[in-house]
């Protein structure tokens, strides 16, 4: 504590000011901005027998609160802050870790081969980042998939029709607020559906299925541990072992076969149940190239409305790969180890070579499909 004194000669009045070192003016030691006592300033007042007696105190009446009381006070202090970084997680970094809303009337966009839409659960996403970056590199990804698959099955028919396929940007809005799940409690429904001996095996059917085709090592290390947790006793679960659980099982909602749509019957239904519309796609948010901002997956398919399809050229799928593939390179060498760079640059090097043997094979005047 320093002190500060003023004195003036011959007289015996004096000011003199107390203070303490990197006391700022408004700012209480033991109080948040909203003048609410913090978990340290609750101890200190409850013990300090000095605060208790003085009345002039504004945490007077604190000091007089019995245990209970002030366990509890100080469990709704600890809790408010919890909420508030999951919060802050959620809206400013991205994260999962609170319940969102999709409000009403948001428009939604999906990319794909038809211009019509299937009512069952779809991949949509609504930031203008994600719609332009799912338009070039999923829209070329389809188109290449369909002409990689044609050449080698020696269908002209099938090479002609993949060489005009077609990709639509299909225009959606929700009619209504769909709640999306955070992670914490999608994994809470996903422990309990594990209970189940038959959706259990399923589920493990549809892992160890999802292994053989989604091998990037993030994806591989996380499939393993979901794996590996389905040995143990649901009921012991611990919640970094539920929130694991459920993302391997969110990793698996793009596959259609039989298991993966038992699974899926459950899962939507258990949510559903609780109230529940959406989801986040956790892989293309956390373990695929695209790293989208905000990838969903909408279960809720009652409240989507068609608004329009939209057919995307050519020209237009490749300025958006170009743009959006140099992002994802970047954003790849952020993700990766440094031991995984030659294998990386080998890629790209494979990707830019691609491209340009396929500009060459649409200028050439005549293609297989024309003889």
């Amino acid at each position: 504590m320093n002190d500060y004194c003023w004195t003036i000669d011959n007289s015996p009045y004096y000011l003199s000011h107390y203070g303490i070192l990197g006391q700022k003016w408004g700012i209480r030691r033991f109080e948040d901005r909203y003048g609410h006592l913090t978990p340290a300033g609750i101890a200190r007042y409850r013990n300090d027998t000095s605060v208790k007696n003085n009345s002039h105190t504004r945490s007077d009446k604190t000091a007089q609160y019995s245990d209970r009381s002030y366990k509890k006070l100080l469990n709704t202090t600890v809790n408010t802050i919890k909420t508030d970084k999951k919060k802050f997680a959620t809206y400013v970094l991205g994260k999962n870790e609170v319940d969102t809303v999709l409000k009403a009337n948001t428009k939604l966009s999906r990319i794909q081969t038809s211009k019509d839409f299937e009512n069952f659960a779809y991949y949509a996403t609504y930031k203008k980042h994600d719609v332009n970056e799912y338009a070039g590199l999923f829209g070329k990804n389809l188109k290449d998939r369909a002409r990689y698959t044609a050449k080698h099955s020696g269908d002209k028919q099938a090479l002609k029709d993949a060489l005009n396929m077609k990709i639509y940007k299909l225009n959606l809005r929700n009619t209504k607020d769909i709640k999306v799940a955070s992670d914490e409690n999608a994994a809470k429904a996903t422990a309990k559906l594990v209970r189940d001996k038959q959706f259990k095996q399923d589920l493990s059917d549809s892992i160890r299925a999802a292994k053989t085709s989604m091998r990037r090592p993030g994806q591989q290390k996380l499939l393993s541990q979901a794996q590996n947790i389905l040995y143990k006793d649901p009921s012991k679960l611990t919640n970094k072992e539920k929130v694991s659980l459920y993302k391997a099982l969110n990793l698996t909602l793009t596959f259609h076969d039989k298991p993966n749509l038992g699974v899926q019957d459950k899962f939507y239904g258990e949510l559903k149940k609780q109230g529940y519309g959406a989801l986040i796609d956790v892989n293309d948010q956390q373990f695929s190239s695209y790293h989208a901002k905000r990838p969903m997956i909408i279960f809720d398919t009652s409240s989507t409305k068609v608004k329009n399809s939209n057919e995307i050229s050519d020209e237009e799928i490749n300025n958006l790969y170009r743009k959006y593939n140099t992002e994802r390179i970047i954003k790849e060498i952020g993700h990766q180890s440094i031991n995984f760079l030659p294998d990386m640059i080998s890629n790209m090097n494979y990707n830019f070579e691609h491209e340009r043997i396929e500009q060459q094979e649409r200028s050439r005047p005549s293609s297989v499909s024309s003889r």
